[in-house]
C-alpha cells in the first residue's frame, strides 16, 4: 500500500510540476499543497467559527483550501457524523459521483467528486487532525477534472504533527 501511496505521490508533483504548480506552506495551518499560482489567503469569521481559506482561481478552474479549528462540541461528534455534515455542507445538491474514505498519513479523511446540475464538477477532501479540520476542492464547469485539478488535491500533506 505505501508503494502505490509513494507512486501517486511522485505522479502528482511531476504533473504539476508540468503545469507550473509550485509548493505552498502553510506553517499556522499545518499543511502543503501545489497551488498553480500564488493563492490568495484570506480569515472568515463564521459560524463554525474562524477560518482561513487559501483561494486561486486559474484557467476557468478553482482552486481552495480552508481549514478551521473545531470547537468542543465538533470536536465530541463520533467521526462519521462529522465527516458527513463536512460532506452535506461542501457538496449541497451535488450529486456524487465517487466517493471514498481512507487515511491521509494517520488522519482519516474523505474524497468526494459531484456534479451539479448546472455543470459544475468538483473534487473535494475533507481531512480531520485533532487540531483542524481541512477542506480542499477544486471546481470547474468543463465536462471533467484537469489532470491538474486532481494533482492539486492530491498534493495536499499535513506537515508532522
Amino acid at each position: 500500500m505505501r508503494i502505490v501511496v509513494t507512486r501517486a505521490l511522485i505522479v502528482s508533483a511531476m504533473l504539476l510540476a508540468a503545469a507550473g504548480a509550485s509548493a505552498f506552506e502553510s506553517k499556522p495551518g499545518g499543511f502543503s499543497v501545489a497551488f498553480p499560482g500564488q493563492p490568495k489567503v484570506e480569515d472568515k469569521a463564521t459560524s463554525r467559527g474562524a477560518e482561513r481559506w487559501h483561494t486561486l482561481v486559474k484557467d476557468g478552474h478553482s482552486y481552495i483550501v480552508v481549514y478551521y479549528v473545531p470547537a468542543a462540541d465538533v470536536k465530541a461528534l463520533p467521526l462519521d457524523q462529522l465527516m458527513n455534515a463536512e460532506e452535506k455542507g461542501l457538496r449541497g445538491d451535488a450529486t456524487i459521483v465517487r466517493k471514498r474514505d481512507f487515511k491521509l498519513g494517520a488522519h482519516p479523511a474523505r474524497e468526494i467528486e459531484s456534479k451539479t446540475n448546472d455543470g459544475f464538477v468538483f473534487m473535494t477532501r475533507i481531512v480531520v487532525t485533532p487540531q483542524r479540520i481541512f477542506e480542499i476542492l477544486t471546481a470547474t464547469r468543463a465536462s471533467a477534472l484537469s489532470s491538474q485539478q486532481k494533482a492539486f488535491v492530491t498534493s495536499f500533506g499535513i506537515a508532522a504533527d
